[in-house]
């Protein structure tokens, strides 16, 4: 069972707030590595990076609405580097879907307790140049504020986000250990703390660093405008997929395959998602060539497989050199294969559909 704990926002600060509270858990947790959004002075302005030591915690800003890459295959080489060692990692929705979707192909049953996923809501984020273009005028930390006041309205006020952002059906974490809440929550006072449950919020010694339970409004509230920002988006993604251009509405595979021949085969959005390298070109590139194998097929399903894990945090569209509606694309399909299988990404609890073919 959840347990709802508060912070209280210091001089309507939730960037510093969160800070102070960071720095206090790393010195009774004892972690020994953080992995976070942190500013930078260079572009693009936030950067994921890997902190260990207690004093790097002072420049993490996790409320910034950037999104620079999917920490998903980070986090996870880092775990895998370091078995032992205490690591933190504050991440989005999609990013922690990323990551579970991940472990299922790596054959874990479960993370090692020494891991502790620190998940926030999250409003949504700009594309890099909107987001460099407002900080000319505005500092990240003041962006971040921004941010924070369209999660407390549930994502209401109208934003040029990214196109993932505006479709994406999950706004608020699954399975982390902790939650960084903010979807309707008034974060000029508070910020809502989600412990997954009892045992794990025991052993994270967060009642020594929180500042009491919260009251029954405040989660219920929460709850009740995380479920209205996602109704929300999956109407916008019906509502955009629609509206998609006819060259772009695939009604057979035909039409599919037509559209992927205009590619230039640059490669960027593969780079760019972290479930690419481990489910098609590593599953592809392991496979024993045997006479008469359909290595067309197999490749197939290997890419059918690849976009049910689907976790929708449209890196792929942000480094289309063609600039192609790949978030829309990619969900109207994934979406379709999902049903098919009645899977859902991110959930450590499901295993992949096919494992057990």
């Amino acid at each position: 069972m959840n347990v709802y704990c508060i912070l209280e926002v210091k001089d309507g600060d939730a960037v510093a707030t969160l800070r102070y509270f960071m720095s206090s858990w790393w010195k009774i947790f004892g972690f020994d590595m953080l992995l976070a959004p942190v500013e930078t002075h260079d572009a693009p302005g936030v950067a994921v990076t890997v902190i260990e030591n207690r004093a790097g915690i002072q420049a993490i800003n996790p409320f910034a609405p950037l999104m620079p890459i999917n920490s998903a295959a980070l986090l996870s080489r880092l775990v895998a580097e370091k078995p032992s060692w205490k690591i933190g990692a504050i991440m989005r929705p999609c990013e922690l879907c990323t990551f579970f979707e991940l472990q299922k192909r790596q054959g874990w049953q479960d993370y090692p307790e020494n891991l502790v996923l620190i998940g926030m809501d999250c409003p949504g984020t700009y594309p890099v140049p909107e987001y460099q273009q407002r900080l000319q005028s505005r500092t990240s930390q003041v962006l971040a504020r921004e941010s924070l006041q369209d999660a407390a309205a549930g994502g209401l006020r109208v934003q040029p986000l990214r196109t993932a952002c505006l479709v994406c059906e999950h706004p608020a974490p699954r399975a982390a250990d902790l939650t960084i809440g903010t979807i309707g929550v008034s974060t000029d006072q508070v910020l809502l703390l989600v412990s997954r449950d009892e045992v794990r919020h025991a052993r994270l010694g967060l009642d020594q660093i929180t500042d009491g339970k919260a009251t029954e409004y405040q989660a219920s509230h929460r709850e009740t405008l995380v479920g209205a920002m996602s109704d929300m988006r999956a109407g916008m993604r019906r509502t955009l997929i629609e509206n998609m251009p006819g060259a772009y509405r695939f009604n057979d595979l035909g039409s599919f395959f037509a559209w992927l021949a205009s590619c230039n085969l640059c490669g960027k959005c593969l780079a760019a998602c972290p479930l690419y390298e481990l489910e098609v070109k590593g599953a592809t590139s392991r496979r024993r060539k045997q006479p008469g194998e359909r290595a067309l097929l197999s490749e197939l399903v290997h890419l059918s497989r690849w976009l049910a894990s689907c976790s929708g945090c449209g890196m792929c569209a942000e480094d289309c050199f063609q600039q192609e509606p790949f978030s829309l694309l990619i969900t109207s399909i994934s979406h379709r294969i999902r049903q098919e299988m009645s899977y859902s990404p991110g959930d450590p609890e499901q295993t992949l559909p096919w494992a057990h073919s």
